[in-house]
């Protein structure tokens, strides 16, 4: 922080962050502090054992040192902000500015800019030159402004609030410069679809739904188009306009005033759903998960189909009825947008079937003749959700129905025979049946009856087991028989 003249006798080497400085009696000491630290400040001195403050709160002081006396400069931080001052063409920056108030500091950036430190809510004044070389002052730029438009109709030196930091332009023409006019089709466009490179040295403010850039004769320039707004770019024509190119960003050399177009192609959206969601539809060959939305040209041809039957979870599959368009299970849709903006949207509905599986046990009983009497479903076994159907059961002589197992909660009300079934699901029935007749003749309805039937496949007349009924090879026809057979299934085999 400080300069002190003449030099002191010696420094006392007191690690307190001070200086301590020694000198003979009554000499007379400049003391010099450094005007910023920083982003400090000095503001004035603080001397001891003076007998009046200093009034001058200049950052030099010189003091009488006829005793021992501590010196305090008193810094204070101060709230700054940077106007950045720059020049279109670029490096004319630092021979074209004058300011006033002049700033606190420069920032030594070497970028071909002014970078002059003020403290916030200074009113500062810029001049730009009027004439560097061969280059004329034509306007302001200063596009961190609240309204940087209105900064361009000011006069020169323009005054701006160093209210936040700023960057102000100074654009400077040649006499020698053309004009780049880039419009679009459609029109309208121009205004936020291009971005030039480099900048041009002014933009022309005009209402024709163009834009109009002024650059020096001989200027290599690079647009570049941008989609956006539901328009994609597709090409450019120049002043000839059957000289068409793709490439962007379109590259040229600014020899003369000259007119480019970029042709943009709109977009819409288009949005296929089907019902129930989550099934698969096929947009152009390709198969995705619904709901699919693809953004595409208007008037764009796309194919659109569903595959059917598509299934589910177990026993359960998705038949396709209809397109919301009323179009075949395949075909061509052409993408327009439409009046609320929302994307295009269509629907593959489809009927859901779940699967119904009705057998009969025991196994003999089927055997035996006994049939299932049911709706004829087109799809049959599946039948479509919510649909109701009465399952009859028909045993055969010598069988009776007793029960039902499975999924006994889809049948409606009392599980009897015969029984309605709401579709709410994959549904497997089971009617449970018992063996009535005394088929060996021996007075009883019992499981040797049962045997008999096995063993002759539901031939009545027998009048007593057969060898083959002896399943075990124990030379008796018994429970062992047909425990050994069934795997223990005599559960409700036998007679009451």
């Amino acid at each position: 922080a400080f300069t002190l003249d003449p030099e002191p006798l010696y420094y006392v080497p007191i690690l307190d962050g001070r200086v301590h400085a020694v000198y003979e009696r009554d000499t007379l000491v400049t003391i010099h502090a450094k005007e910023r630290i920083e982003d400090l400040w000095f503001e004035h001195w603080v001397v001891s054992s003076a007998q009046t403050a200093p009034a001058d709160v200049d950052n030099t002081l010189t003091l009488l040192l006829d005793q021992s006396r501590t010196v305090i400069a008193r810094y204070v931080k101060k709230d700054t902000v940077e106007l950045t001052l720059d020049t279109n063409p670029w490096g004319l920056a630092l021979h074209a500015f004058t300011l006033d108030p002049e700033p606190l500091y420069y920032v030594p950036i070497l970028d071909g800019r002014v970078h002059a430190v003020y403290e916030r809510d200074t009113v500062v004044t810029v001049f730009a030159e009027e004439q560097i070389g061969e280059y004329q002052f034509d306007h302001w730029e200063c596009p961190d402004l609240p309204s940087p438009d209105d900064i361009e109709s000011r006069p020169n030196p323009i005054t701006v609030v160093m209210d936040r930091p700023l960057r102000c332009v100074a654009h400077y023409v040649t006499e020698d410069t053309v004009c780049l006019t880039l419009d679009s089709d459609p029109w309208g466009l121009a205004r936020w679809a291009y971005t030039l490179v480099p900048r041009p040295i002014r933009i022309l403010p005009t209402d024709d739904g163009r834009l109009h850039a002024i650059y020096a004769r001989g200027t290599a320039v690079s647009v570049f188009a941008h989609d956006g707004n539901s328009y994609r770019f597709d090409h450019w024509t120049g002043p000839d306009s059957s000289n068409a190119s793709r490439r962007n960003p379109l590259e040229i050399v600014v020899e003369k005033d000259c007119t480019y177009v970029g042709h943009f192609v709109e977009q819409t959206a288009v949005l296929i759903a089907t019902v129930p969601q989550s099934l698969e539809v096929i947009v152009d060959g390709e198969p995705h998960t619904a709901p699919y939305q693809f953004t595409t040209d208007r008037g764009a041809a796309h194919t659109v189909g569903v595959r059917s039957p598509q299934y589910g979870g177990p026993g359960s599959k998705h038949i396709f009825t209809q397109w919301s368009d009323g179009g075949a299970q395949f075909h061509d849709i052409i993408a327009e947008p439409t009046s609320d903006g929302n994307p295009m949207t269509l629907f593959a509905h489809f009927r859901t079937c779940y699967r119904l599986t009705v057998s009969v046990r025991p196994v003999e009983a089927e055997l035996a003749g006994c049939v299932i009497s049911g709706p004829d479903g087109e799809e049959e076994p599946w039948y479509p959700e919510g649909s109701r159907l009465e399952i009859a059961v028909c045993p055969a002589s010598g069988w009776r129905f007793n029960y039902w197992a499975g999924n006994v909660e889809n049948i409606d009300g009392a599980a009897g025979e015969p029984a309605t079934v709401t579709m709410a699901g994959d549904t497997e029935l089971t009617a449970m049946l018992t063996f009535t007749t005394d088929v060996d003749g021996d007075g009883q309805v019992n499981v040797l009856d049962m045997l008999v039937v096995r063993s002759n496949l539901g031939k009545s007349g027998s009048s007593c087991a057969p060898p083959e009924a002896d399943v075990n090879g124990d030379d008796v026809v018994n429970i062992l028989d047909l425990l050994a057979v069934r795997g223990g299934l005599g559960k409700g085999v036998g007679g009451e």
